[in-house]
């Protein structure tokens, strides 16, 4: 997470731990996380077929097009890691990616209420499919930068308490 010319101080104690200050837990959970979204659409009979045509135009939030943005810009990313060798790059990115992920599906309308942008939603079969890619866009993306930096990508992990996680 850090330059190479820099200097730092290396807390253990955060390594180890399994909640979400550990920035390598928090995006690993992320990346399950969104895996735990098509186990929500299979239970509630929302078929998901990732070969299937999107239509972006469902698409359509400043939130999904900043996840979009976000997205586009990972080539970008391994290639700078490896053209400069400042490999901090990618966890620093992963890490944001991960973060703007979570903000989006626990983003709540003003006012209050329920999701704003619910990923599973059996009334919408077609918002939901589009939803999913982008989710499975996010979790390939997260996946690979995880492998990139030789740290697993679960597909499950244990669930975080509602103080854990911050809510």
């Amino acid at each position: 997470m850090r330059s190479p010319d820099s200097t730092f101080d290396f807390d253990l104690d955060v390594a180890k731990k399994k909640t979400l200050e550990n920035p390598v837990f928090y995006v690993q959970y992320a990346h399950a996380r969104i895996h735990s979204f098509f186990t929500k659409a299979k239970d509630a009979g929302v078929p998901f077929d990732p070969a299937t045509a999107l239509d972006p135009s469902l698409l359509a939030s400043p939130e999904e097009f900043d996840l979009a943005r976000r997205l586009m810009r990972f080539p970008g990313i391994l290639e700078a890691c490896a053209r400069t060798l400042q490999v901090h790059l990618l966890p620093h990115y992963l890490l944001d990616l991960a973060r703007a992920f979570n903000g989006y599906y626990t983003a709540r309308p003003e006012g209050g209420g329920g999701p704003k942008f619910k990923v599973v939603d059996p009334s919408r079969p077609g918002l939901t499919q589009a939803r999913l890619k982008l989710a499975l866009a996010v979790a390939f993306v997260l996946g690979n930068g995880l492998e990139c930096l030789g740290v697993s990508a679960p597909e499950r992990m244990e669930s975080l308490g509602e103080d854990e996680e911050g809510r």
